[in-house]
């Protein structure tokens, strides 16, 4: 009865409304969020909420009408992007051309809500019985997502998974830490295979190539990964292992990436190097799993925007303008500079960086510019634009020789891995070899200081699942298993549906 009483009478609706966007974005990405990511917006929005609400009780003097002012403004703003994807998903027509361009979408938007609006400023009919309409319509919105993520959490507690399997052979061995090198893991996200670049970009990045190799590194200039999803290939290398059981684990169907990222965030390399007495070192890369971690000694953070808080920004009405691309290359650049600043200690490091360059969005010229107009696109990953993909590229070389002419000239004990997690994706509609080639393609160069030369054996073909196995077996003398290099496809939708694509890859 009294709950009946609040629901009629009580003004509830607008913070219900407001918190909604949170909720269903934790729905929506369920089994791929980190709940945590969402207290703070969280309390922001409700906390801006509360204080428009308040401010426009005190000019418009209708409590319910500034409850769905507040209610529909919040709403719409952060649900635009959601309705931008269905709209460029799903039409076809001339004016759903038009609509899905982000600034035309925005104006229709901004028109929209002036009507909506004034239709709610002129309103004069009975507003008790709307009071508890939207009361109810506002819980239900808010329990069918919370429903959604309760019964995830308890098929997980139904059906718990472990990870505690480690192929190594921990054996009580003794090691003087000053003897250790230094191990840098630097991903370049996205970043096509010499081979790729020139056969179907029309960029011959020679002069990269010979800069590495004049510098001792192995490079392959026709390096594949294992897999083609940056939560699937750093599962993969980071833990040395193919990941393909977890397609009977989870099933075909599932989208559950969430068991990526914790194998990505406590992977088996990490625990096995920091047993042996190495520092952990990360940097913020404004991607879930690698953008901050717990084990690290060191988490350099440039941004304190976590992924959860980016997408919903993301997937605001403000999600593609000009303003946000400053802090995306901020990060990005951050990166790069304190690559080169970091100094050997009486402790051997281990240095991972994940670095989202040359994947989209166009945020880098050729030597480091702003690349003006070009929006942050809220339907994905568009890598169609090659000469803004190859600018990127170029920058990102630049900025990789400078990393590896510091480190090296500090120390060149230390071990150096620059790799891609997949290749770009220009050819994704096209069908046949060619995709998979571009795709798979990546850049894969590794440095080994010259003590260690002898006892290592790279090879052309080596795939990324390999790389560690290779080198732990080189400094530490363990005895892992060199795997065969396979490669398997999946798509983003059924990311754990695997298709080996081994044969079509064979150069």
């Amino acid at each position: 009865m009294i709950f009946k009483k609040i629901l009629e009478q009580k003004i509830i609706f607008p913070f219900l409304f407001t918190v909604y966007p949170v909720v269903f974005l934790l729905s929506f990405n369920i089994g791929k969020s980190d709940y945590a990511q969402a207290i703070f917006p969280g309390v922001v929005i409700i906390s801006s909420s509360i204080i428009l609400y308040l401010f426009l009780r005190r000019f418009i003097k209708d409590r319910f009408k500034s409850g769905l002012l507040v209610g529909w403004l919040f709403l719409s703003f952060f649900t635009y992007g959601h309705l931008y994807d269905l709209a460029a998903a799903n039409l076809n027509s001339n004016l759903g051309r038009i609509l899905v361009k982000p600034s035309y979408g925005l104006i229709f938007w901004m028109l929209l809500n002036v009507l909506i609006i004034y239709k709610v400023l002129v309103f004069k009919k009975a507003k008790h019985p709307l009071i508890l309409f939207f009361n109810i319509f506002s819980l239900f919105l808010i329990l069918f997502s919370s429903a959604n993520i309760a019964i995830y959490e308890l098929s997980q507690f139904l059906n718990p998974t472990s990870e505690d399997f480690r192929e190594t052979s921990d054996d009580g061995k003794f090691f003087n830490l000053e003897d250790l090198p230094d191990i840098y893991y630097i991903i370049l996200d996205g970043n096509a295979s010499a081979s790729v670049l020139k056969d179907l970009y029309g960029y011959d990045n020679k002069s990269f190539v010979s800069f590495l190799r004049k510098n001792k590194f192995f490079v392959s200039e026709s390096a594949k990964s294992n897999y083609v999803m940056t939560s699937l290939s750093l599962a993969s290398s980071l833990n040395m292992k193919y990941v393909n059981y977890l397609s009977e684990e989870l099933g075909k169907n599932s989208r559950e990436e969430i068991r990526l990222h914790k194998m990505i965030e406590d992977n088996d390399l990490v625990k096995l190097l920091k047993d042996r007495g190495y520092k952990y070192v990360t940097f913020s890369s404004g991607w879930g799993p690698t953008n901050y971690s717990r084990l690290a000694d060191v988490n350099f953070q440039k941004v304190f925007l976590s992924e959860f808080s980016t997408l919903l920004i993301r997937k605001s009405a403000i999600g593609h303008f000009e303003f946000t691309r400053p802090f995306l290359r901020s990060r990005i650049l951050f990166t790069f500079e304190n690559l080169k600043k970091i100094e050997r200690d009486s402790r051997p490091k281990f240095v991972f960086a994940h670095i989202l360059i040359p994947h989209p969005p166009w945020l880098f010229g050729p030597r480091g510019e702003r690349v003006e107009g070009t929006e942050i696109t809220l339907t994905g990953d568009d890598w169609t634009e090659k000469e803004k993909y190859i600018g990127q590229v170029r920058f990102a070389e630049i900025m990789i020789k400078d990393v590896i002419k510091t480190i090296l000239s500090g120390n060149k004990e230390s071990v150096l891995i620059v790799q891609a997690d997949h290749g770009p994706s220009s050819t994704l509609r096209e069908e046949g070899r060619i995709h998979l080639q571009e795709r798979f393609g990546i850049l894969n160069a590794i440095y080994i200081p010259e003590k260690y030369e002898k006892n290592v054996k790279l090879y052309e073909g080596m795939t990324p699942v390999n790389t560690f196995r290779m080198i732990l077996n080189t400094i530490f003398n363990e005895n892992y298993a060199i795997l065969e290099d396979r490669h398997y496809y999946t798509d983003v939708f059924r990311p754990f549906d695997f298709s080996d694509v081994t044969g079509e890859l064979v150069d």
